[in-house]
């Protein structure tokens, strides 16, 4: 699964979500998440950064 970063940041989001962080780190369109996401708070992906 590809997860795109969101094209804008609205103010109402949480900067503390983790797919939002994850997002924002990795290199657009290759974050690939780990596991599905759920209610624990805890995130895992991996993708490239500058590369």
């Amino acid at each position: 699964m590809t997860i795109m970063a969101p094209e804008a940041i609205d103010e109402s989001l949480d900067p503390r979500d983790p797919l939002l962080r994850l997002s924002t780190f990795f290199d657009d369109g290759s974050l690939e998440l780990l596991h599905e996401r759920d209610r624990s708070g805890v995130l895992a992906a991996a993708g490239t950064v500058n590369g």
